[in-house]
């Protein structure tokens, strides 16, 4: 799978933000190198004001000075003594010490062995111009002003204008120096908006493609989901909805695949619903048709069974005559049942009276059996003594009564 695949399959916001991260890598690309660029150009100004264009002051001012001690050796030479010579020759010590000075800065800003070697020059020269300085003295205090005409115009002079001519080409070849370093600068920093441009274009060129590309790899499916959807909505399920995307766009897909064959099913359904009601409407018209032939015949049988209703009217009448007649027997007996019931209500009560006699004969009858029952048992008591005196019997003859009298 390769990655165009890959970043097709993925979702719509891991591709933006690969698309947005690759934009922003460029971007700081882009800066950076700008920025670089730049902070070269900036140091190698900054170099040239700093170092070259100093250096150049401090050559030119040394040069200055060397000519004005030159003029200064030349005249006092020529005066001689007296006030306005003897105030040359201290200006002139004291810018000996400024020359001094200058060519130490000089020579420590001297950084490239051309140059270094271009000072050692110059510093040579000072020296052979200094070292005429004991002739021209002897000279002038001697008197021989042609021998020292000759030599200030002859070795002393072509001796100045080496000295002089060789600063020149120390601040000639500083100066050209500066110059091949601010055009390298000009050339860093057109080279660097060349690049720029060149890299914000290759930017602009990539975000262009990558958005068309990103652009199909969405509006693609979708426009293919919406014909199908376009299709459903016609009413046309046979054509298959295919996941040929990733990410929301496969998902929208499988989505309307999932959709389309749900309606499918659902169709089916459908389809044998309506078969089952055809055949149920079938049927029903087959009932329908018995129902009315059924009908029909119920209706014979209604004429039937009205003409027996007549007839039943009129048995029903004679049987109301009976009914009227069955009435007065129901209430004359209803007459007698009553009369019977005051007849049983006084036998109750007689049978009442005749139980209320039963239990008082029962107690007259207890009454006897333990009057009875007290006479076996004195007449055993009789049996059982021994026989006693006539008193004794007569006492026993007589007592039998007693109970008689009890009661």
């Amino acid at each position: 799978m390769t990655l165009t695949q890959r970043l097709s399959n993925t979702r719509i916001a891991t591709r933006l933000g690969v698309a947005l991260g690759l934009l922003m890598l460029l971007m700081i690309g882009v800066s950076g190198y700008s920025v670089k660029k730049l902070g070269d150009a900036t140091a190698v100004i900054e170099r040239l004001t700093e170092n070259e264009t100093r250096t150049m002051q401090v050559v030119g001012e040394w040069k200055s000075l060397v000519e004005i001690n030159v003029l200064r050796i030349v005249t006092h030479s020529r005066l001689g003594t007296g006030d306005f010579p003897d105030q040359l020759m201290k200006d002139y010590a004291a810018d000996s010490k400024k020359i001094d000075a200058l060519q130490q800065g000089v020579e420590a800003a001297m950084d490239s062995p051309e140059l270094k070697a271009q000072y050692q020059s110059i510093d040579n020269l000072r020296k052979a111009i200094l070292g005429y300085g004991p002739k021209i003295s002897e000279f002038r205090d001697t008197g021989d002003y042609f021998a020292l005409e000759k030599l200030l115009d002859g070795e002393f002079e072509k001796a100045r204008r080496d000295y002089i001519a060789a600063i020149d080409g120390l601040q000639a070849a500083i100066a050209e120096r500066a110059h091949k370093a601010f055009v390298a600068a000009q050339e860093d920093t057109q080279s660097a908006a060349i690049i720029s441009i060149v890299l914000v274009a290759a930017s602009l060129v990539f975000a262009a493609g990558f958005g068309w590309w990103l652009s199909r790899s969405i509006s693609g499916p979708i426009a293919s989901v919406v014909q199908h959807a376009r299709t459903i909505a016609a009413g046309d399920l046979s054509t298959d909805v295919k996941v040929t995307a990733g990410g929301e766009a496969g998902e929208l897909q499988a989505a309307l695949a999932e959709m389309q064959a749900s309606l499918r099913q659902m169709v089916l359904q459908v389809q044998q619903a309506t078969e089952n009601i055809t055949t149920a409407s079938a049927e029903i018209a087959t009932g329908n048709q018995d129902l009315s032939a059924r009908t029909e015949q119920t209706a014979s049988n209604l004429q039937q069974t009205a003409s027996s209703m007549e007839q039943l009217t009129g048995t029903l009448s004679q049987s109301a005559d009976s009914a009227h007649q069955a009435t007065q027997l129901a209430h004359t007996a209803a007459e007698a049942a009553q009369r019977g019931g005051q007849v049983v209500s006084q036998v109750v009560s007689t049978m009442d009276e005749i139980n209320a006699s039963s239990k008082k004969i029962a107690d007259i009858i207890g009454v006897i059996d333990g009057i009875a029952f007290q006479t076996n048992i004195l007449a055993l008591n009789a049996a059982v003594r021994p026989r006693r005196s006539p008193t004794s019997s007569a006492s026993s003859t007589a007592s039998p009564s007693r109970p008689t009298s009890s009661p």
